[in-house]
């Protein structure tokens, strides 16, 4: 990279500690704003839904761009 920046990928404990608790935020909202309840409860099944075609689409492309991009 340059100017000697480095990406990193977080560390899994760390991924694990912001999903805890941006479920914890989800769950307080649910609670007290039913606007937001309303709108989770669609977005979760859509959510799971696209997840699935992701790792089929997305995650499939870009591992072959990666691949290609090292042939070159």
């Amino acid at each position: 990279m340059s100017n000697g920046a480095q990406l990193r990928v977080f560390p899994q404990p760390v991924l694990e500690a912001c999903h805890k608790a941006a479920n914890e935020i989800y769950a307080d909202l649910s609670n007290t704003n039913p606007h937001f309840k309303n709108l989770y409860e669609s977005l979760v099944p859509y959510r799971n839904d696209a997840y699935a075609w992701l790792q089929v689409a997305e995650l499939g492309f870009d591992s072959f761009q990666i691949r290609m991009r090292a042939r070159t």
